[in-house]
């Protein structure tokens, strides 16, 4: 190459980069490109950088010909051989950042798996298993450290292999915590290579021919015609438990995979990761899957292989949604419903919302499922936002399964025993498990006793740094919080007033499974929640014992209430169907309904048909009565009257700004500081403030929390608002400040 060419060449190479970087600034910052990196930078790419004192990773956003600014830094390095972020992914990211509110640095870095990050291809994972020190030493040491204590029974209790992050959280401490432990001889770690594909060996389901419904065939032909067209779409299919949703999804995405594009499928929970992976491995060559319970290693080949067209499928949680597909045609969001689609950390993105924005930005079609939509989504249905599709019938003519709704109050009439299940309840699940089937058992409550008191002062064990009772695990015999993981001994006698009358109350799903077991001890019983379940492998284990028919009775928290078919299944059990009624969320009676409608949905998929038992101490609440009756709209109808009279969602736009800090009276300051700054730009807005309040909850983790709320017709009021309150939104080193909109939870 001649010296003007080379020099030409030179001279065409960008020479600045504009650097979104992993901190709550909501602007972009330009730094100049050192002649060796020039050829090296493109947008996407991640490269070393100063930022004041530090040294910090940032993601390369544009390459501007000019900086914004007169003196700029040169970058250290160009981190990536290749992008990790594809041009419609920075479209999205750019638009989450500014419709939630946070820094577009923070939605980069969240979107790419921490082992993408690290590279982590081929690393090997750690396994824990023994120490090799003699037992009067381990137990001077153990002696000495609770946590310690912890990590040892969490070997030696578990049979299965249990990596470094199993036992940390087995144990709730960090893994530095196991490694010291590891050092010290008190465990040992052996590294092996990690298993790229995590379902190598799920054993796909048997193809059957299918049949469609009239109401399934309509459906796919008008998502179909979508996807034919290549444009933007978005349908809510709603269809009641049984009627074959997951049908309708694996056609159209055979429609898409056919036309060379790939498709994202959201699923709930990643306890529904392994099922729905069976079954689609049965339609399709080429899956991958991508949620948290994969090692950094699996997470850093599942993702490689989308980003190198490897996948036409991709399965996962919430953040499956941010895979980097080459062709995306197509996102499902099955049970488009729940509130685990929604982060409670920045970024507050809803997976939901946002894969309708990423199919705009790609032009693809989004499928929305749910048995019991959210009102958002239905009443974007009914105003044609949406394409609505109905399957109102389950496949086959099966019956809906009859719900009983059992009256608590009824059941306690004799104080001397607090019933927890139901004659009713007791007698169907003896009759059922006499016939060789099988019972699910439903609590959205984790451990044995939920309140400890003492009868004789009133005395309550709450944690000292939440304002939250501590919850009794008899396993571990512990009473521990629930939010921060603080944990004593359970008392024996009152702390405050030392009487022996301390009683344990409330009951968990750990209380249902010791009286289950007292009830029916001929029969195999298991608990399926965080508690139980210890490692990675404990969803798919206890998932398919209970489908093999070795475990008759499941009892579980919300990971049993949706998604999951078992045809001998034929009595479903709500333990406490209207618990969360109670609380202080304008969405209560919503998710009690759904609750209620999806746990119902578990049985009566087969030829034997089922039965539900909804037990409850509200038995006349509309949510109650609706879900009992598998209405839908009856419940909407009523939901929707006071939802219309306050201007709550669907018919206003909320923002939630929740304020924490060490000193209770500076954080109220603040939150009566920025609520007047607030109300004096909320008329021009069209905004309305409530608060600044105490939340439900006012103390979690030692950090006294103050919500505002702010109400508008339309999104762009709140944002308006939140744009002329921008300086005092400013988190400080005593009281930080968190902007949420569109809340799932005000608690």
């Amino acid at each position: 190459m001649s010296n003007s060419i080379q020099a030409t060449t030179q001279a065409n190479l960008p020479r600045y980069v504009r650097v979104a970087v992993n901190l709550p600034v909501r602007r972009e910052f330009d730094y100049r490109l050192p002649p060796e990196w020039q050829a090296l930078a493109a947008v996407g790419k991640r490269v070393d950088v100063p930022f004041g004192t530090q040294r910090l990773e940032g993601f390369v956003t544009e390459m501007p010909h000019e900086p914004q600014v007169s003196e700029v830094k040169d970058i250290f390095g160009v981190i990536d051989d290749q992008p990790l972020i594809t041009p419609p992914l920075m479209l999205l990211t750019r638009w989450m950042a500014g419709y939630y509110r946070c820094a577009w640095g923070e939605v980069l870095v969240a979107v790419v798996p921490s082992g993408v990050r690290k590279n982590f291809a081929g690393k090997s994972v750690g396994f824990v298993g023994p120490g090799t020190l003699p037992e009067a030493e381990l137990r001077r040491l153990c002696g000495r450290s609770p946590q310690r204590s912890r990590i040892v029974d969490a070997v030696s209790e578990t049979e299965e292999p249990l990596t470094v992050a199993d036992v940390a959280r087995i144990a709730r401490c960090s893994d530095a915590t196991v490694h010291a432990a590891a050092k010290a001889k008190i465990i040992s770690i052996r590294y092996e290579k990690a298993e790229d594909d995590p379902f190598a060996d799920v054993i796909d389901e048997p193809r059957m021919d299918i049949e469609l419904t009239a109401q399934q065939a309509d459906a796919l032909e008008k998502i179909g015609a979508q996807l034919s067209e290549g444009r933007f779409g978005v349908t809510l299919l709603h269809g009641v438990t049984g009627s074959g949703k997951t049908e309708v999804y694996l056609r159209a995405i055979e429609q898409c995979v056919a036309a060379g594009r790939q498709a994202i499928v959201l699923v709930p929970e990643i306890s529904l990761t392994p099922q729905t992976v069976r079954r689609f491995k049965s339609r399709f060559a080429r899956v991958a899957v991508l949620h948290s319970h994969l090692t950094d290693s699996q997470r850093h080949t599942q993702w490689r292989a989308v980003k190198d067209a490897q996948a036409d499928v991709i399965i996962g949680a919430r953040s499956a949604l941010f895979a980097p597909t080459p062709n995306l045609g197509l996102i499902v969001v099955d049970e488009e419903h729940e509130n685990s689609f929604k982060q409670e950390e920045t970024p507050r993105y809803n997976a939901r919302d946002v894969a309708v924005m990423r199919a705009k930005f790609e032009n693809a079609v989004a499928v929305l499922g749910s048995a019991t939509p959210s009102l958002e989504s239905w009443n974007n249905a009914l105003r044609g936002r949406y394409q609505l599709c109905s399957l109102p019938t389950r496949v086959a003519g099966r019956p809906m399964p009859p719900v009983l709704i059992v009256d608590m109050n009824a059941e306690q009439a004799d104080p001397r025993r607090f019933k927890i299940i139901s004659e009713k309840l007791e007698g169907m699940t003896r009759l059922a498990l006499e016939k060789g089937e099988q019972v699910l058992l439903f609590l959205n409550r984790r451990g044995f006793s939920t309140f400890i008191h003492c009868t004789r002062c009133g005395y309550v064990l709450t944690c000292k740094y939440c304002d939250i009772t501590l919850t009794y695990h008899r396993r571990q015999n512990v009473a521990l919080c629930h939010y921060c993981n603080h944990e004593v001994p359970p008392p024996q006698e009152c702390p405050d007033c030392g009487a022996k009358t301390v009683r344990f109350l409330g009951v968990g799903t750990e209380k249902v499974e010791a009286e289950v077991r007292k009830l029916f001890p001929s029969f195999s019983v298991e608990r399926m929640d965080s508690d139980a379940l210890r490692t990675r492998e404990s969803y798919r284990e206890v998932l398919d014992r209970f489908a093999s028919g070795a475990t008759k009775i499941l009892v579980g928290t919300q990971m049993i209430a949706k998604g999951l078919d078992f045809p001998n299944v034929t009595v479903v059990g709500v333990i406490a169907a209207d618990s969360s009624l109670n609380l202080p969320d304008f969405r209560s009676g919503e998710r009690t309904f759904q609750l209620i409608a999806q746990v119902a949905g578990r049985t009566g998929r087969g030829p034997k048909g089922g039965m539900v038992v909804v037990q409850a101490y509200t038995p006349e609440h509309y949510s109650v009565v609706c879900g009992s009756r598998h209405d839908y709209e009856a419940f909407v109808k009523q939901e929707t009257q006071h939802r219309r009279q306050l201007q709550y969602p669907p018919f206003g736009r909320l923002a939630r700004l929740l304020l924490k800090g060490r000193d209770e009276k500076k954080t109220a300051a603040k939150a009566a500081a920025l609520a007047a700054v607030l109300r004096e730009h909320s008329a021009a807005c069209g905004c309305s403030i409530l608060g600044p309040v105490p939340c439900a909850i006012s103390l979690i983790k030692g950090s006294f929390r103050f919500h505002i709320i702010l109400k508008s017709a339309k999104p762009a009021g709140l944002h308006a608002l939140l744009d002329r309150s921008e300086k005092e939104l400013t988190s400080t080193a005593a009281v930080a400040v968190a902007v949420d909109i569109d809340p799932m939870s005000l608690l």
